[in-house]
């Protein structure tokens, strides 16, 4: 908590000064995460993050922003501290042309959490934090957004893939996935293979958006690699000691997707979906991969009584071309291969999920009640995001979170349930 009071010292000794030609904000925010899982660990992680937000306008077209963030973390133990900028862009405001370059996090879909279009930001799934928002993370790109009538063209080049970071249980979860004879410390997850960085592997995507006749809506086209890897058998090494090695593995992906929202009072009516295609290289066996599938959701969101807003969803994932893998495979590859369908959701050819959010805000709007939760029906597994916010006044804010799994065992969510489930204690001032 040390970094939070010096954080907040800094804000009040400078903010007069750097806001006369400035226009700068952030926050910094005390944290302790408290451990809920079924695990040994039991110890309370302590941290600090600090953003810093500047924006600057040159001249009556162009401006820039940027920000930066630290966090310093494992305060209880060994300190750690990481800094990274999670946007940083030049702008260009014309008549019928915006034109962006630089660090940025672009997001698409107008779906309520889950967005099947969204495949321009990368997420860091290891940051925990009671905002979601916090994991997106920014990459270099172009974005040119086009203006003709009720049409928006935008057009995103991003020459160098930012990959998503990914939480993966410990090994003796996969147990029943490894080969036959290994050891769970036998097996060693090896650094990602990223793509070459060069032109050819850039990703580019266009977006044709519109608001017509009360309907916000627009079709899309991603062409470049999932943000998040498969993960395949690399080779085994017998000697001097038995190693099997696991390789995150990035490919080239086709995404075809739409959106659309529109209000039918009181409700509003949002739906989101894209059709994904994986390109398989020559030298992979198909099962080792994410197939190709239709993602899909449709749901409302509704103002029940005053001050309190549900938005109940429905969402399916849906493999054309489903491959089984056998209950019992003897190969190793495709072992490995199980274990990479349980983590991607592609353990079955239907996958039906139900999301729920319900917001309710009290005491004139400073209080925050929250619920957030995902079912996959087929699966019986769930997660449940309870939160609750409180405005001390226009700096502070107080929040306690919880993030919790349920599942089956050898699911998904069970893993994480045994490991990942925690409360969040978050004390925040934004200035």
């Amino acid at each position: 908590m040390v970094f939070f009071f010096c954080g907040l010292l800094f804000a009040q000794e400078n903010e007069a000064k750097l806001w006369e030609y400035l226009d700068m904000g952030g926050y910094t925010r005390g944290e302790a995460h408290i451990p809920i899982s079924t695990t040994k660990d039991k110890s309370v992680y302590l941290a600090n993050t600090i953003e810093l937000k500047v924006k600057s306008r040159f001249g009556k077209n162009i401006s820039s922003f940027v920000a930066i963030r630290g966090r310093f973390h494992e305060l209880n133990e060994d300190a750690e501290a990481d800094f990274d900028c999670r946007e940083g862009y030049l702008m260009f405001r014309g008549r019928w042309l915006d034109i962006t370059f630089g660090q940025q996090i672009i997001p698409w879909g107008k779906a309520d959490g889950i967005n099947p279009t969204d495949n321009l930001c990368a997420r860091d799934k290891t940051i925990f934090s009671s905002e979601p928002d916090d994991q997106r993370l920014g990459s270099l790109a172009a974005k040119i957004d086009a203006y003709f009538g009720d049409f928006t063209i935008t057009g995103v080049w991003q020459p160098i893939l930012k990959d998503s970071k990914f939480l993966i249980p410990p090994m003796e979860d996969f147990q029943y996935m490894i080969p036959e004879n290994f050891r769970p410390e036998d097996i060693k997850i090896k650094d990602p293979v990223l793509p070459a960085r060069n032109i050819s592997n850039s990703a580019l995507a266009l977006k044709c958006s519109s608001y017509l006749r009360g309907i916000d809506m627009s079709l899309s086209y991603f062409y470049g690699y999932s943000t998040y890897p498969d993960f395949i058998l690399g080779k085994i090494v017998y000697e001097p000691e038995t190693e099997v090695e696991v390789l995150p593995v990035f490919n080239r992906i086709h995404v075809i997707g739409g959106d659309f929202s529109f209000v039918i009072d009181p409700f509003i009516i949002r739906g989101e979906g894209a059709y994904t295609i994986v390109k398989k290289p020559k030298t992979l066996e198909i099962r080792q991969l994410r197939q190709s599938y239709l993602h899909w959701i449709l749901g409302l969101e509704w103002e029940c009584i005053e001050d309190m807003v549900v938005s109940p969803q429905y969402s399916m994932i849906y493999i054309p071309d489903y491959k089984p893998i056998e209950e019992e495979p003897e190969h190793p590859y495709l072992r490995v291969a199980k274990a990479n369908r349980t983590l991607h959701r592609q353990d079955r050819q239907y996958t039906h999920i139900v999301t729920l959010r319900a917001d309710y805000r009290l005491l004139q709007k400073t209080l925050l009640l929250q619920f957030k939760g995902i079912f996959f029906v087929g699966n019986r597994e769930y997660r449940i995001r309870p939160k609750i916010v409180y405005d001390i006044n226009d700096h502070f804010q107080v929040t306690t979170a919880a993030d919790i799994f349920f599942g089956p065992k050898k699911s998904k969510f069970w893993m994480y349930s045994r490991h990942f489930s925690r409360i969040f204690l978050e004390l925040k001032y934004s200035f």
